[in-house]
This record gives structure tokens, sequence and C-alpha cells, in this order.
């Protein structure tokens, strides 16, 4: 009697083995692209954080609101710190890329930008004097990472929202 596989057999066992390659391939490339969006989120989440803080502290402690405080929506504030020196922290356009700036340097770097129509609208500033005159700011402003992804999801985009009051004044 003759000992071997038949026709039958290695066609079954072939057709598992390719199941089984298919299956970890796919697991593997959706294990990519979960790390891919977890990077991307992350840099956009990094930099709003980055530049909420540095905005809420200088605002916080600024002695001075310079700008207009009438609950008008701005696209810039200005503030004298307590050093006696003014910043201004505004939307600035640094190649086609809508990046958050002070005065000295930018607070988000060139790998995200700000959404929006333009720099008009892509960070607010409204400022509103309470009852007490004490001066409330609410800062708004969305990021999202520079350029097309290759696939839609690998699109990252963060909306950043605080209200600060004013410490001195």
């Amino acid at each position: 009697m003759k000992r071997g596989f038949t026709l039958l057999e290695l066609l079954i066992s072939i057709g598992v083995i390719s199941l089984v390659t298919i299956v970890l391939t796919q697991i593997l490339f959706s294990t990519m692209h979960v790390n891919t969006k977890t990077e991307i989120m992350k840099e956009v989440k990094q930099n709003g954080d980055f530049a909420l803080g540095v905005m809420v502290r200088m605002i916080h402690n600024a002695q001075v609101i310079g700008s207009v405080c009438d609950g008008t929506p701005a696209s810039l504030i200005s503030m004298t710190n307590l050093d006696g020196g003014t910043t201004d922290f505004t939307c600035m356009s640094d190649s086609s890329v809508f990046r958050i700036a002070s005065n000295s340097a930018f607070l988000t770097s060139s790998k995200v930008t700000l959404t929006g129509s333009g720099c008009s609208d892509a960070l607010t500033f409204t400022c509103v004097t309470e009852a007490n005159n004490s001066k409330n700011i609410q800062i708004s402003f969305s990021l999202a990472q520079v350029g097309t992804p290759p696939a839609a999801y690998e699109t990252a985009s963060t909306t950043f929202q605080t209200n600060v009051s004013v410490r001195s004044q």
C-alpha cells in the first residue's frame, strides 16, 4: 500500500494556509494604519496643547489686555506682560501653512495648520468684560495635519477651546 497525500488533501491544506495568510496580512495592515493615525493625532494634539498652554499662561498673567473687550471675536489679542513688554498672539501664514504665532516665535510646528478659510477666522479670541470689571477671554481654534493624507481614515483634526480669566486688571 502506498503512503502519501491525495490531491484533495493538498488543495485543502493550500486553501487553509492561504486563508490564514490573508487574515494575518489584513491584521498587519490594520495595525499599521492605526499606528499612523495615532502618530498624526498625537502631533496635532501636542501642538494644540502646547500653544493653548502658552497663551493661557500669558493671558492669565497679563497686566493689561490691550484688545477690545466687547464680546466681538478677533483674530489677534494684544497684552502687556508683567515685565512691561507687549505680546501679541495671532495667526500667521508660513508658506501654505497657517500657524499660531507670538511676537517672538511660532507656537505650532510646520507639520500642522490652523483650519479655516484663512487667518481671519482660524484663530479667535473673544474678550468679555464681566460685571466685576474682570476680563474673560475665550480662545478657539482647530488644527489639522498639513497636506492630504494618502487615505481618508488617516485624516487628523482637533478643535481646541478654553476660557481664561485675566488675573490683574
